[in-house]
């Protein structure tokens, strides 16, 4: 870590807040991507990737938390989710993330409210302590699997180690 973020972090108002994070999300294992979201886009197509719910992230990082006295409460307050993240010496610090509502839905009614609320802990929540829930697909065009809605013909080239060829070529 360079000199300034460690003298910022020392300087802070919330010096043992921190280091208590630091020492946990240096125990937290890796958090299982058990769920696969599919994105239809609005060109046609879509695209999928791998998360781990809500659950699958607390169930991972639950115990490194307990274990450097750190505590996680979430809540939604007007149309914002507030995520609090405390520790035992009283520091505290308090985010908030916007709760909107999901594609083709409103938050009119209490299941879609609920799912965007769930979306919002999520994000929130794997923000506020600088960890991933799901596969990092942006700027990567390999994690871009573009389906089309319409059948295309057959690509008669593979890519094998970044060299495209024929089908059938052997490529040293």
């Amino acid at each position: 870590m360079n000199e300034y973020l460690m003298k910022e972090l020392k300087s802070s108002r919330t010096p043992q807040l921190n280091a208590a994070l630091a020492k946990a999300r240096g125990e937290f294992p890796d958090i299982p991507r058990n769920r696969v979201a599919t994105i239809k886009m609005k060109s046609g197509g879509q695209y999928s990737y791998k998360y781990a719910d809500l659950a699958d992230v607390f169930n991972a990082i639950d115990p490194a938390l307990a274990a450097y006295g750190l505590l996680v409460m979430q809540w939604p307050e007007g149309d914002s989710l507030q995520t609090l993240v405390a520790h035992e010496s009283g520091e505290e610090r308090v985010t908030q993330w916007p709760i909107k509502a999901l594609p083709q839905q409103s938050l009119d009614t209490a299941q879609a409210f609920q799912s965007a609320v769930q979306v919002a802990k999520r994000y929130a929540l794997t923000a506020a302590l600088g960890i991933s829930s799901e596969e990092t697909i942006e700027g990567d065009a390999r994690g871009h699997k573009v389906v089309s809605p319409h059948p295309v013909a057959a690509d008669p080239f593979i890519e094998n180690d970044g060299i495209r060829a024929p089908v059938g070529a052997k490529v040293n």
